[in-house]
């Protein structure tokens, strides 16, 4: 039996109803959940599996977890983490940033995967600065993957307000490529998407409905020219410098 668009309509409506009455809202994450004690990782696969890290202790779940996470048609599954972890097989990929960057690379992996969107959480954008052929395109890549994989990796970067807050209900971890200068009004957005921001407008097709979206969402940048300029987006941004690999 096929749905029409009236038929379509009228289920919606009564389920918003059945909710309504309800009146027991739940809170619907992208990615990363906050837990008691600790956070849930959705690897995003076919089997619902999620990743419970809590003070000394990790665990796969498939079954028995109360969280409930969000999908886009662009989200792409996680790989499985390892039973024991090794820090030091990323330097192989990584050989183009010194010891001390290097750490903290692993301390923003860590912080980003560590905090869900919420109104606790502040994100910390990063910066990759490098001249051509120092590998931050592939850099970028590899922490798509083992953060937020994703249909969408590297993107240009959106020059209106809208594009952002598109992007950031896409997912938890947004790539920009290959940025030469950034104007003051998108540095103003990139602080507000760290700290958490909404901007409203009017529904499509209504005289009063109004349509709200939030733009809380941690950013990756990079490009060969020192484009954090401006002294509100520095302090939000780590800035990683690589050099040009053989």
């Amino acid at each position: 039996v096929l749905l029409t668009d009236k038929n379509t309509k009228e289920i919606n409506q009564t389920i918003k109803a059945f909710a309504t009455m309800e009146l027991k809202p739940v809170e619907v994450y992208l990615r990363v959940a906050p837990i008691t004690d600790g956070v849930e990782i959705d690897l995003g696969d076919e089997h619902n599996t999620r990743v419970r890290i809590t003070s000394g202790n990790v665990e796969l779940l498939d079954k028995g977890s109360g969280t409930l996470f969000h999908r886009t048609h662009l989200t792409m599954p996680m790989t499985h983490p390892a039973e024991k972890g090794d820090l030091q097989k990323l330097k192989k990929y990584l050989r183009s940033i010194e010891a001390d960057h290097h750490i903290l690379l692993i301390a923003w992996i860590s912080y980003t995967l560590a905090h869900p969107k919420g109104d606790s959480t502040n994100f910390v954008h990063l910066c990759i600065l490098g001249p051509q052929g120092a590998g931050k395109s592939f850099l970028c890549r590899l922490l798509g993957t083992l953060i937020d994989p994703n249909v969408v990796n590297l993107q240009v970067l959106p020059r209106v307000l809208k594009d952002f807050m598109v992007a950031a209900q896409n997912g938890h971890v947004l790539f920009y490529d290959n940025i030469r200068t950034i104007q003051k009004n998108i540095a103003d957005l990139m602080c507000g998407a760290a700290n958490g921001t909404a901007s409203s407008s009017r529904q499509l097709y209504t005289d009063d409905g109004v349509s709200v979206m939030f733009l809380h969402v941690a950013m990756v940048l990079n490009g060969i020219y020192d484009f954090v300029t401006e002294s509100d987006l520095v302090q939000r941004t780590l800035i990683l410098n690589l050099q040009q690999m053989d």
